[in-house]
């Protein structure tokens, strides 16, 4: 099963109610879907195939909820990592993870070394329109078994 499946089957249920309420903007499931489905036909379109990793470095935001679903909807590894990490910190995952595509904020940009794997950076308001432009949505899901590699965290962020 490919855990992107979850985010489909919930607007039978939830169309009409927002998937994400985010600085007092609501974003409605179909929205929400659409978005994800065009971020993962550009994902495919640089390259990305299933099993691959994408690395994902950047604050909180929508866009960055719709990479995480992108990277699984077209049957890669997610590899959420925190934007408050140092350049090293940053580095050893990039050559541990191996992703071959990074999805960050212009702030994070600055953690990645000039050797890190193919880059795209969210615009200044986390807007994607540079990962989605002329690229074709993907409208299906990438079969994925029950003991493939969905994410990869490195670290939980907690203390003690």
């Amino acid at each position: 099963m490919n855990v992107s499946q979850i985010l489909y089957a919930a607007g039978d249920v939830y169309a009409d109610r927002p998937v994400i309420h985010f600085n007092g903007r609501d974003i409605g499931h179909p929205e929400f879907v659409d978005l994800v489905r065009r971020l993962a036909g550009g994902f495919v379109a640089r390259g990305v195939a299933p099993g691959d990793r994408v690395m994902i470095l950047a604050k909180n935001s929508p866009e960055w909820i719709a990479c995480y679903f992108a990277a699984l909807t077209c049957g890669a590894v997610a590899v959420p990592v925190n934007p408050a990490l140092t350049s090293s910190e940053v580095g050893y995952i990039i050559e541990h993870a191996a992703p071959s595509l990074v999805v960050t904020d212009s702030e994070s940009a600055s953690s990645l070394r000039s050797d890190a794997a193919q880059v795209i950076t969210l615009g200044a308001d986390g807007n994607c329109a540079g990962i989605v432009a002329a690229t074709p949505r993907m409208d299906g899901i990438v079969a994925r078994a029950q003991d493939d590699l969905a994410v990869i965290f490195y670290t939980s962020g907690t203390t003690g």
